[in-house]
């Protein structure tokens, strides 16, 4: 009976050991190998009541069970692994098992290459991490599976250890890209442009069309594989008409003129372009055990005098910092599908005016925008996925006294991305723009570039 429940408890945490490795893969798939996440082995887990890690499980499965062919069933996801068996583990087949694993182990070139012209066996490395397991002569354990070939002669070396993930397909620096919240290892980098198009038509007051062209450039470099840096700037063009509707992209003109007040019969337009701003940032991940959390800052510091338009230059960007804090959060549905949430709180124009709103005019908006993509994967190097934004926001107008107000907008809309070689990304997005004001409507045309070095 004693037996029995050993051999029990080995199939048990055999099968416990490679479905938490299956797990915790597909929890951050894609991903090119289980060592990207520095603690994958270390990481506590509920097993039968108990917290372990796979360390721990591997261990106690060959305390119980003095048996070098547990190494054969036990799989970690890498290519140079043995491979999964098709059928779970229990105490009635262990042995077959066994036999069934080691054999095919034997016969795959990840873990054993006889090369007779040179008379030389390459083993895998898990023969020398374990060389005790195999009684400290993994050559004699590994002829009694070529019974046909006389190995006597034969010197024996190890194999380089193949960490890439024992995928379905292929996972490479480019299927990694859709893992928004994936921060990059020390030294790797990105460089990203998004270029966003905003036509706004109204009625009743103010101008009839606004068009604001807003272009983000910044470079993203991986300080470690849990802390990002980033510096960019913001380039903007701005078109706004005073009345009717105009051509359908002026702001893509970068006219320079700033406000323009004309005698009676002249329409009135607005037209300023430049660097509005440079900006820093930091992205960091909070908890090792979870890479699919990450946080990020963002300090925009303004570049330009009256950018707000006070002195009727006409109004192109804030006048005073923006602060934007996001939280970042990506759930796999799937080898196919990924959802991504992105949680923000968002402080505009932070000026004086905040502070001492009796003497200095000036107005702040306090957004708490929430964003939520659902990606679908069709292959590896395209994206499809929609978009569903809603941004309630408080405002702080400082005009001699300080006033309190409330707004929203909301966007939907969707969009793709193609990764070029791989390297190169290219997205496309359109969304539709609704906030509350009932007689503005608002679209936005979107496209992102970004160089990718790992």
């Amino acid at each position: 009976m004693m037996a029995q429940s050993i051999e029990a408890q080995v199939a048990a945490h055999i099968n416990a050991y490679n479905l938490i490795v299956l797990r915790e893969i597909t929890k951050s798939y894609p991903i090119s190998s289980v060592k990207k996440d520095a603690r994958f082995f270390d990481k506590k887990h509920s097993v039968f009541g108990q917290e372990k890690s796979l360390n721990e499980i591997e261990k106690g499965i060959l305390t119980l069970k003095k048996d070098p062919r547990i190494h054969f069933l036990l799989v970690c996801g890498a290519k140079s692994c043995p491979m999964l068996s098709q059928e779970l583990i229990f105490m009635g087949n262990l042995e077959e098992q066994l036999d069934k694993a080691t054999q095919l182990a034997m016969e795959s070139p990840h873990m054993v290459r006889i090369n007779d012209d040179k008379k030389e066996i390459k083993a895998n490395a898990i023969f020398s991490w374990f060389a005790n397991d195999f009684g400290g002569d993994p050559k004699a354990f590994i002829t009694k599976y070529f019974p046909n070939k006389d190995l006597t002669d034969y010197k024996i070396g190890m194999q380089n250890y193949d960490w890439s993930l024992n995928s379905i397909a292929p996972v490479t620096a480019t299927t990694k890209r859709y893992i928004a919240t994936r921060l990059y290892n020390k030294g790797e980098f990105e460089i990203h442009m998004f270029n966003n198009y905003y036509r706004q038509t109204a009625s009743g007051g103010g101008f009839d069309r606004e068009d604001f062209f807003t272009i983000l450039t910044a470079a993203t470099i991986g300080i470690t594989n849990r802390i990002n840096i980033g510096l960019g700037f913001k380039t903007r063009s701005v078109y706004m008409l005073m009345n009717g509707n105009g051509d359908f992209f002026p702001a893509l003109e970068f006219r320079n003129e700033g406000k323009i007040f004309a005698p009676s019969g002249f329409n009135p337009v607005n037209t300023r372009t430049g660097i509005t701003a440079y900006y820093g940032f930091v992205r960091y991940a909070p908890f090792a055990d979870h890479s699919n959390i990450s946080i990020a800052h963002t300090l925009f510091v303004p570049n330009g005098d009256d950018l707000e338009g006070n002195d009727r230059k006409g109004y192109i960007d804030w006048d005073n910092i923006s602060i934007f804090n996001q939280l970042f959060y990506t759930k796999p549905l799937g080898l196919h599908r990924e959802l991504f949430m992105d949680i923000g709180l968002q402080v505009e124009n932070a000026g004086k005016h905040l502070f001492n709103g009796s003497e200095t005019n000036g107005f702040t908006q306090i957004g708490f925008p929430v964003t939520a993509i659902l990606n679908y994967f069709p292959k590896g190097n395209f994206t499809i996925y929609g978009l569903v934004n809603v941004a309630p926001r408080l405002t702080i107008s400082s005009n001699g006294s300080k006033t309190y107000g409330a707004n929203a907008f909301g966007q939907l809309g969707g969009g793709m991305k193609y990764i070029i070689g791989s390297n190169f990304e290219v997205e496309a997005l359109f969304t539709f723009f609704e906030d509350t004001t009932p007689s503005r409507n608002a679209q936005t045309y979107n496209i992102g570039l970004r160089y990718i070095h790992r």
